[in-house]
Parts: C-alpha cells; structure tokens; sequence
C-alpha cells in the first residue's frame, strides 16, 4: 500500500506544483488615451485623472505564489493517491484488527461477501473520512513544509542548493516532521473517525456472513457525534501519541529522501 500511495503522492505534488508555480495571468496593458480628432479616448478613466501622453504602456500580471500552490497541490495530490489505495488500506485495518491466528484469505473471504452483498464500493468505504483526514493533512503539510524549507534555505522543495546531501537531508527531516506532526494533531479526529468506521464495517460485514443481521455503518459525522457524546473532546484524540510517534519520522524521512536523490539524480542528469 505505501509504495504505490507515496509514488502517486509525491508524483502528483510535483506536477501540480509546477503547473501552478508556472501558471501567469494574460498581462493587462494600460495604454494612454491620444485626443485627436475622430477618436475615442478608451480605456475610460474617472474624471478629473490628469492623462501623461509620454506615460509608456504598464504591463502588470499574477503569478501564484509558493504557499497558495504548496496548499492546493498538496490536497489534490492526497486526493487521487487516497483513492488510489483505499481498498489496500481497508485489508490492512482489518488484518491489523483481527484476532488469533487470522490469516489472509480468512480476512478476504468475508471483504469478498460484503462486495457480494453490497457491490464493489464497500472496497472504498471510509473513503469520505480518509479524504477528510489526509486532504487537510497534506495541504498543511506540505504549506508548513514549504514555509519552513523557504525560511532556512531560501528556496522550496527540490530548488535548495545547501552544502552538502547531508545537511540538505537534516534541514528536511526537521522540518518535514515538524510539519507532519502538526498537520496530524490537526487532523487527528478524522483519523479516529475512519478507523472506527472501518472496525465497525469489518464487524458488521461478520455478523452478516454469519446470517445475522446487523446494522448498517454509522456516517462519518454521525461517528464522530457519538464520540464527543460518549468521550468527550479528550476522546477525539484517543491515540493520538502512537500516530504522532508513526508520523513525524515518516513525514521527515520521505520529504529527506525525496530532497536528496531528487538533487542526486539532477547532478548525474547534468554530469
């Protein structure tokens, strides 16, 4: 599941980063009106503005600036990897989740009934809270990343030119861990809420290949009704160290590693 999920995401982040980065506005020309006869003064200007006729024409135009493209690309990116490996990632839940000696095939036989049962989009069920966690994530993420690398190196991701593969490894790590780290407090009840549902999906999906009847899945916000009635807002963030502990290591390894062989693989393209 992860290599796929990070070639696509980091893939995609890097594409659309460039097109936004490149995108420019059509430059808007102000040209000086000439008053001679038989001509129209265009473009029209409020009364009373005094006209310069050796005023040379203005050029102006937009240009998106790091951060906004930092932020849209990161939750596009998230959004067609998530979909992407959301039928891996419901397999994993339910392995990680199953007790005794649960093998594989005793894991994918029951998942088999429910597409049976349900039709092939139980594969992507969750997919509205795993969206609602890892789209924010990203976008924070990745705006915090390129916020901090701009700040110590002067430039964004894979446009730093430090000292060595070293340094540029540990300014990355730094800070693509403190970024995920934020970014996963923050959207750490998303997180709880997709887990739960799929929990409850892998039991409902059980009791019915058994004959029993069982109620549908709760929606997101209902689940996430249930826990702030039941737990509280401290229920929110139930497991929020072990997540936090899995993902800024991760965070700050995956942006290093991309940081480094991207800028060793640009030396031997130009050696």
């Amino acid at each position: 599941m992860t290599v796929p999920s990070q070639v696509t995401y980091m893939t995609c982040y890097d594409v659309f980063r460039r097109m936004l980065l490149s995108l420019e506005t059509p430059p808007i020309k102000v040209v000086p009106c000439m008053f001679e006869e038989n001509e129209v003064c265009v473009p029209e200007l409020p009364p009373g503005m005094p006209i310069d006729f050796e005023e040379a024409p203005v050029s102006s135009s937009f240009q998106m600036p790091l951060l906004g493209a930092s932020l849209v690309s990161g939750a596009l990116s998230r959004s067609v990897s998530a979909t992407l490996v959301t039928p891996l990632e419901l397999l994993r839940t339910r392995l990680q989740a199953s007790h005794g000696r649960s093998s594989f095939t005793s894991v994918l036989e029951p998942l088999y009934r429910e597409v049976q049962y349900h039709g092939v989009g139980v594969l992507w069920r969750g997919l509205s809270a795993t969206l609602w966690r890892d789209v924010p994530f990203s976008a924070i993420y990745f705006t915090g990343y390129e916020a901090g690398k701009y700040m110590f190196t002067g430039a964004g991701l894979g446009e730093s030119q430090t000292s060595t593969f070293w340094h540029e490894f540990g300014i990355s790590f730094g800070v693509g861990a403190t970024s995920g780290s934020i970014a996963a407090f923050m959207t750490h009840p998303f997180d709880l809420v997709k887990t739960r549902l799929q929990a409850e999906s892998q039991s409902t999906g059980n009791q019915r290949a058994m004959g029993l009847n069982a109620p549908s899945t709760s929606s997101m916000f209902h689940t996430l009704q249930r826990i702030l009635a039941t737990e509280g807002t401290p229920g929110l963030f139930r497991g929020l160290a072990p997540r936090l502990a899995k993902v800024a290591p991760s965070c700050g390894i995956m942006i290093g590693s991309f940081e480094v062989v991207g800028r060793w693989l640009a030396r031997m393209h130009h050696t």
